[in-house]
């Protein structure tokens, strides 16, 4: 076969797939254009075709409307306090700034203008929220938040929503039971979906401690340079919650199986990578199969739940012995 007709050959199969991906696009944006007209968050049959959907895919034009919706941006939005709270003081000004310049691969979405708008989103945040205040990896959140709802108040509204519905807060606060929680989960569905690289982390001293918390704190915004993943990531992540990071987790490793199964020196490099050599395609074929089933982790929960409360029980009664 002459190189022009190999070239006629490879033009007319992209052409194929461009026309089969705008289909599917069409496709979905009326499915999507259904649930945005039914929406109903309350209802178990639409949230279960909402879960189907999302990891179907979600248009990039649609996105910052479904986001706003499951974020229940305008049910929470309270005229006036936004203002409010740029009008005062916080005490966590400073670290905001000194942060705001370690976006890292972040800062491609950011222009200069946005900076200030960031800015003024976390201080308010901190003034609403001063229990809590500024912490490192906030400004990552608040920034992909920010590039995908393009406004400066829609953003501090989601964040909000993010901290509180989605029990972010709990990473953050004193010590740390959502990331402890999260270890947990993740750590005894490691043994249960990948007992090979669970042994051969055991065998070479890599606890979850080392890398889990970069991914599940900033919820993937740290150390993630793979945008298109991301943005499909957080879709799932808005419909169901902390299920879904435990699971991105053992796909990436699940991903990486075959380099995760050497020693100690190969395995942190790929832990601690930006993942921008993953192939789109393949990774969430991976996450698809790793979908972990929502009454399992639920029994999870409540078995680290009980576990954690017999423990501050005992400790209590050995204080009061004393």
């Amino acid at each position: 076969m002459s190189n022009q007709k190999k070239n006629e050959k490879q033009k007319k199969n992209e052409k194929q797939k461009n026309n089969e991906k705008e289909k599917n696009n069409e496709k979905q944006k009326k499915r999507w254009k259904k649930l945005l007209k039914n929406w109903e968050l309350t209802d178990e049959k639409f949230c279960k075709q909402l879960n189907k959907q999302v990891w179907v895919g979600l248009p990039n034009e649609m996105r910052k409307e479904v986001w706003m919706r499951l974020l229940e941006i305008e049910q929470i939005k309270v005229k006036g306090i936004y203002q409010q709270y740029l009008e005062g003081n916080s005490e966590d000004e400073r670290y905001i700034r000194l942060d705001l310049p370690r976006l890292g691969n972040l800062a491609q979405f950011i222009q200069n203008e946005d900076v200030e708008c960031l800015f003024r989103t976390l201080k308010a945040y901190t003034i609403h929220n001063s229990k809590m205040g500024y912490v490192a990896g906030l400004s990552h959140i608040a920034a992909f938040l920010y590039s995908i709802l393009q406004d400066e108040e829609d953003t501090f509204w989601g964040l909000c929503t993010l901290i509180d519905k989605y029990d972010l807060y709990s990473h953050f606060a004193a010590g740390s039971p959502g990331l402890k929680r999260d270890i947990y989960l993740f750590t005894t569905l490691l043994e249960k979906y990948l007992p090979k690289i669970s042994k051969n982390f055991k065998d070479q001293g890599v606890c979850a401690e080392m890398y889990l918390p970069r991914w599940v704190i900033t919820v993937f915004t740290l150390g993630m340079n793979n945008f298109p993943l991301l943005r499909r990531m957080w879709d799932v992540f808005l419909v169901e919650g902390i299920r879904s990071l435990i699971g991105f987790s053992l796909s990436i490793l699940k991903y990486e199986e075959e380099q995760l199964l050497q020693e100690f020196e190969s395995v942190i490099p790929f832990l601690m990578s930006d993942h921008s050599h993953f192939e789109f395609e393949k990774i969430w074929k991976v996450m698809l199969v790793i979908k972990i089933d929502e009454k399992e982790f639920n029994k999870l929960l409540i078995k680290h739940e009980e576990e954690t409360l017999s423990e501050k029980n005992k400790k209590d009664n050995n204080n009061n012995n004393l």
